[in-house]
Order: C-alpha cells, then sequence, then structure tokens
C-alpha cells in the first residue's frame, strides 16, 4: 500500500486537530515573559505592542476555536447520549444507533445537500451496509434491519428491499447457506431479513434460492445456535419454515416447492415424527415448529392444480401423519397453550384430504371423526366454559397483582375460541358440500335449532359459565353464521319454516354501513358474503319445499309483507352494484327469486311498482367485466358456489321478458323498464 498521500497530510490533520491548542499555549507563553528582543532599542520602541497585539489576538482566536470544538464535543455526547437513552428504552440497540448518528453526522459534513441525505434514515443505512464487501458492516446492516423488524416496522424496510436491487436480495438468500460456526449469527440475521420478504419473492428469479433454503434444515445447521443480546439461543428451523410459509403465498412458488422431494420430506418431518404429542405436551419449542409445518402443509395442499394433489395424496398416504393429526384433534386444549392452533391446522389439514384426495378409504374413520370433533366445537359452548376457567385460572396465579395483563390474557383467550370455533363452522360448510360427507350430518332436531340461532342476529354473544358467579360472553363471528347458513341450506332432513323465518328476518333489515374503517371494511365484507348464503338458503328451501312466503313474512315480529321483502332485496342490489364476486351473487341470486316471484299473478304488481327488475338491469351491466375474467380463467362457479352460467345479463333479460308478458296477459299498462310509473 502507498502511504505517501498518508505522510504528506498527516501534518494537515495533526495541524487541524492540535492548531487551536498550540495557538493558546504559545501566545499564553509569549504574552507572559514579553521578550521580544526590543530593550533599548528605540526604532524597536513599537515593536513590543504589536506583538502583544498579535498574540493577544492570536490567543483569542485559539480560544475561541478550542471552546467550539469542546462545545461541539460534548453536544454530540450529550446528543448521543440522549437518542441512546431513548432508543434503550424503547428496544432499540444504542450501539446500533450510536454508529448510525456517526454515518449521519459524516455525510452531512460531506455533502448535506444531497439525495442521498434527503431519503436517509435508518432503514437505508441498514440496507446500504448489506452491500458492503466487510463482514463486519454486513452483519451490522443485518443487524439494524432485524432490530427495525422486531420493532413493528417491517413494512417499511420490506418496501425499501423489494425495490432495491435484486443482487442484495440473491446475496441474503446465499448467506442461508453459510456453514461456518463463525457465520451463523449473520446467516440467522439473513434468514429472519428473508422472512420478512418471501411473501414478495418469486423464486424463478432468485436460481438456488430452494437449495440455499433447504440447507437451513439440515442437521449440522440445526445444531448451530448462537446467543443474541437477550441471551437466547437462536436456531433457524424455526425461520427456514416461515420462509416457505411465506413462499407458499405464490402459486408458482407451491409448484417449485412440491417438486423438490428433499425439501418436502423436510416439511412434513415434523407432523409425522412417531411421538408427535408427547413431544407437544413436553416442549412449547416443538409446539410452535410443527404449528408452522403444519402451516406449510396446509397452504401447499391448497394451492391448485397438480400441487395440491401431490401434497394432499403425500399427506393422505402417510400413515403417521394422518394418526398424528386425528390425535392433535383429541388432544385436551387446556394441556399447552398453543394445542388450539394446532387443532385448527389439523382441522383445515384434515377436511382438505377428506374432500380432495380419491383414496378416502385410508381416511374415512378419521373423517368420520373429524365431523363429530368439528360438530362439538361448532355447536356447544361448555367446552368454552372450561377452556376459559381454567385459563382464568393460570392468568390470575402468573398475573396476581397486574389485573390490566389478567384482562388482556383472557380477551386473548376469548378471541382464541371464537376462531376455533368459527375454523370448526368452515370445515363443517365445507364438508357439508360433498354429497357423501352431507350424509354423515345427523340433522337432530337439537343441531338444526343451534344452526338457526347462530342466524338469529339478536342473539350477539355466547354465555359461558366460568364459576357460580362468573360468566363470560364470546362473540359471535359474522364467519360461524355464513358457515351456519351454508350447512342448513344443504341438509335436508328438517322442519323448514323456522329457518326459513331467521333468514328473512336478517335479509329484511339492512344495517347501515359504518364508518370506512380497516375493521368496518372486513365486517361489511364479512356482511356481504353472509347476504350471498343467506339468499341461497332461502332460494334453496322456497325450491325443495312447497312454503307460503306470504304467510311466513307476516308472522315476522314486526310483521312484513312481500313488497317489503322486494324493497329490501332492491336495496340489498344497489348496494352491492359492485364488480365483486358477492355482488354478483347477490344480483344473480335476486334476479332468481324475482323470477320464482313472477310465477304468482299476485307479485306482479308489486315487482313492476317498484322497478326491480330495471335495478337488476343495471346491475347486470355493471357485472360484465367480472363475467368476462371469469370466463377467460375457465371457472365454472364463483367462490360462493354460484354457477357462472346463466350470465347475469341473460338473467335479468329472462326476467325482464317475463315480466313483460306476465303484464300482457294480466291486462297491466306496459312500461318500459327503467321508467318510472305515472
Amino acid at each position: 500500500m502507498d502511504i505517501t498521500p498518508i505522510v504528506l497530510c498527516a501534518p494537515v490533520v495533526i495541524f487541524a486537530i492540535f492548531g487551536p491548542h498550540v495557538r493558546v499555549l504559545l501566545s499564553g507563553l509569549r504574552l507572559r515573559k514579553q521578550s521580544y528582543g526590543t530593550d533599548g532599542k528605540r526604532d524597536r520602541a513599537n515593536m513590543k505592542r504589536a506583538l502583544n497585539l498579535f498574540y493577544h489576538v492570536t490567543y483569542a482566536h485559539g480560544y475561541v476555536c478550542l471552546s467550539w470544538m469542546m462545545i461541539q464535543a460534548f453536544a454530540d455526547v450529550v446528543l448521543v447520549f440522549t437518542v441512546c437513552r431513548n432508543a434503550r428504552q424503547h428496544g432499540f440497540n444504542a450501539k446500533v444507533i450510536r454508529a448510525y448518528l456517526q454515518k449521519t453526522k459524516e455525510m452531512c459534513a460531506n455533502n448535506p445537500a444531497s439525495m442521498q441525505m434527503q431519503n436517509w434514515n435508518l432503514i437505508t443505512y441498514g440496507a446500504g451496509l448489506l452491500d458492503s464487501s466487510l463482514p463486519e458492516e454486513y452483519a451490522a446492516g443485518g443487524r439494524v434491519l432485524t432490530m427495525l423488524i422486531d420493532k413493528d416496522v417491517p413494512l417499511q424496510v420490506r418496501r425499501l428491499l423489494i425495490r432495491s436491487p435484486r443482487q442484495r436480495i440473491q446475496k441474503l438468500i446465499g448467506t442461508l447457506a453459510w456453514r461456518s460456526p463463525a457465520d451463523q449469527e449473520m446467516r440467522w440475521l439473513a434468514a429472519r431479513i428473508v422472512e420478512h420478504l418471501a411473501a414478495d419473492l418469486n423464486l424463478a428469479h432468485f436460481p438456488g434460492a430452494l437449495e440455499c433454503i433447504s440447507s437451513l434444515f439440515y442437521q449440522e445447521a440445526r445444531l448451530l445456535t448462537f446467543t443474541n443480546d437477550q441471551g437466547i439461543d437462536e436456531d433457524l428451523l424455526l425461520p427456514g419454515l416461515r420462509i416457505l410459509e411465506k413462499l407458499a403465498h405464490s402459486t408458482h412458488n407451491c409448484t417449485l416447492i412440491c417438486n423438490t422431494n428433499d425439501l418436502l420430506s423436510k416439511i412434513v418431518g415434523p407432523v409425522s415424527s412417531n411421538e408427535l404429542t408427547e413431544d407437544i405436551k413436553t416442549n412449547a419449542a416443538w409446539t410452535k415448529v410443527v404449528d408452522v409445518s403444519l402451516k406449510v402443509v396446509s397452504r401447499l395442499m391448497d394451492s391448485s392444480g397438480m400441487t395440491g394433489q401431490k401434497m394432499r395424496g403425500l399427506i393422505a398416504s402417510n400413515i403417521n401423519a394422518v394418526k398424528n393429526l386425528k390425535a392433535v384433534l383429541d388432544m385436551d386444549m387446556k394441556s399447552n397453550s398453543g394445542i388450539i392452533e394446532l387443532q385448527m391446522l389439523a382441522m383445515d389439514v384434515l377436511t382438505q384430504i377428506a374432500l380432495h384426495h380419491p383414496a378416502r378409504s385410508i381416511t374415512w374413520m378419521f373423517f368420520q371423526n373429524l365431523i363429530d370433533y368439528a360438530l362439538h366445537i361448532f355447536l356447544t359452548s361448555e367446552w368454552m366454559g372450561d377452556y376459559l376457567k381454567d385459563e382464568k385460572r393460570k392468568v390470575a396465579s402468573e398475573q396476581a397483582s397486574r389485573e390490566v395483563l389478567v384482562e388482556k390474557k383472557m380477551k386473548q383467550a376469548q378471541e382464541t375460541v371464537s376462531q376455533l370455533k368459527e375454523k370448526a363452522g368452515e370445515a363443517l360448510a365445507m364438508l357439508s358440500c360433498d354429497s357423501e360427507a352431507i350424509m354423515s350430518f345427523t340433522g337432530c332436531d337439537d343441531d338444526v335449532n343451534r344452526l338457526t340461532e347462530l342466524l338469529d342476529f339478536d342473539i350477539k354473544t355466547i354465555k359461558c359459565e366460568i364459576s357460580a358467579t362468573d360468566t363470560m360472553e364470546i362473540e359471535i363471528y359474522i364467519g360461524c353464521r355464513v358457515s351456519a347458513a351454508i350447512i342448513l341450506k344443504h341438509l335436508s332432513n328438517y322442519v323448514k319454516a323456522p329457518t326459513l323465518r331467521k333468514a328473512l328476518g336478517r335479509l329484511l333489515h339492512v344495517q347501515q354501513d359504518e364508518p370506512s374503517t380497516l375493521e368496518s371494511h372486513n365486517n361489511q365484507y364479512g356482511d356481504r358474503k353472509l347476504q350471498v348464503e343467506l339468499l341461497s338458503l332461502v332460494a334453496a328451501i322456497r325450491a325443495n319445499n312447497n312454503l307460503n312466503l306470504a304467510g311466513i313474512l307476516i308472522s315476522q315480529t314486526p310483521p312484513d309483507t312481500l313488497e317489503d321483502f322486494v324493497v329490501s332485496l332492491k336495496k340489498k342490489v344497489e348496494d352491492n352494484m359492485y364488480a365483486t364476486p358477492a355482488g354478483l351473487a347477490i344480483q344473480k341470486l335476486t334476479c332468481e327469486m324475482v323470477i320464482e316471484f313472477m310465477k304468482h299473478d299476485r307479485n306482479i304488481k308489486v315487482i313492476d311498482n317498484h322497478n326491480i327488475i330495471g335495478t337488476l338491469l343495471k346491475a347486470s351491466k355493471a357485472m360484465a367485466g367480472l363475467e368476462s375474467r371469469m370466463l377467460f380463467t375457465g371457472d365454472d362457479h364463483d367462490c360462493h358456489g354460484i354457477p357462472l352460467k346463466p350470465l347475469s345479463s341473460v338473467l335479468a333479460k329472462s326476467a325482464e321478458d317475463i315480466l313483460t308478458q306476465r303484464k300482457q296477459a294480466l291486462g297491466i299498462n306496459i312500461v318500459p323498464v327503467g321508467v318510472p310509473l305515472p
């Protein structure tokens, strides 16, 4: 290395740093002695005064410079101390923050007006360090981004990295395959970062990515750990499984994963282990591994085409895996805090096997047990009371003096049981759509009554007795009501009038839209889905039963008429005139129901007066683009099970023609549809 520039610049650097010190020291010494060699010489009489002035000025200048340097140094120390203290209080790494401040200071000193400074923040600082060829800086970048991910800013980190050069992400993926024990921290940091990017990654753009991810599951990788700042040993198994879970959001990624046989065996390994249930009971860390493994399996099974078929066949043919899934359903949910989550996943996997895999003889007895288990969870409440009672006892003993935490923990427990109930309903709804599975539903009066009660919106919660003096109210999720409507639609051996009454009661009383928020958007989506299923339920009951709809409407509390029902249907179509699957389903089901109504002469005038046919024609035009896209993709049914054909425009035109013919036959004045009556 050429040291000439260093030698030449060294004096300049030394003088810049120590110049003020030297000026103050020398000026002070000269002013104190004042031995300028001018004594007794008249021609130099003014020299002493001039030199005194010079040294005073030099001393003052040096003092000002020295004071400024000290103030600046003190301000830097105070700034760093204050920022690091605040960062430490919020859980940030003080060492990382100190390095970021130093880098920011250097950039401001060099070029404060640059474009880089305008976009400069802690995220860009960490991302920039990932491009460094120095191992220390690369690891520092990983620590910065992982720290930010842990502090609830993963979205901003993901946005920046996804838009960054592909080589940066490829470098992170390549780091997953590092084998040296000294590199385990950086390997773990890279796994955490890739985990948060995986949902947006296309494996086809990153050659060798699956091989690098597979290396996280090798035995030697599982044995290598490192200790983080909190003194916790971190391994690579969980981050690796979470990466696969996120990648499985893409159908193309699912295909590549399923075509990697060695990787599939690693994914299924935890589910098919010989002592799964015993290990779950005794090891909370292993419960987390099984949980993520089941999530990956479920996503791969749910994939379309041959990929999903291959994964379902793989699990169905694995006797240990099916046996373990059944055993998970039979486990006592009070034995482990993560059991309910595992049961939801096991229910989902078994349901997919039962419905889609042709070799049902392998899983038939588990299929029967699955229905019994799901019915118990979905239609009874005793298990919820037992679980909440046990959770309250545990939480109260752990947090005896902190009532706020007790309340928070119990709220989480209530949400957990509601989610399990909703998942059981979804499983039953899927199974009820199968012609063979529906034969296993008892359809007894108690079950039908409980299903019908779920359609009653006056009942908003389920009361669970925790003790003789304490009860808890569990919210009934709208997904449970949707599932109940689907199940009742497919059941046949029960009295339909009470169910029809509940369905009509909900359809007649339209709720006002809530203010636009994420929660209200989700609620509106669920409500529209419920409207579709209720309309479908009413149509199915009327098609297969000779029930007096007018009489049922009059028996409502408060009483309603067919005219009220028509007005309600029209409003639903108007409120859902958007090119969405729910909007299309509501339009088509309403159209079919109106056509059914027009078979009776007494209904023609009501339908004509409220111009519901004109509304349906208008809605069919709004749905044309959505139907064309469904035709292009080759879909026969929408996500609600409504056949694509006949198209909405055909149904609406057919309703218009029927109305015109019926009006002619009855001698009613014919006014073009869409024109208001005089």
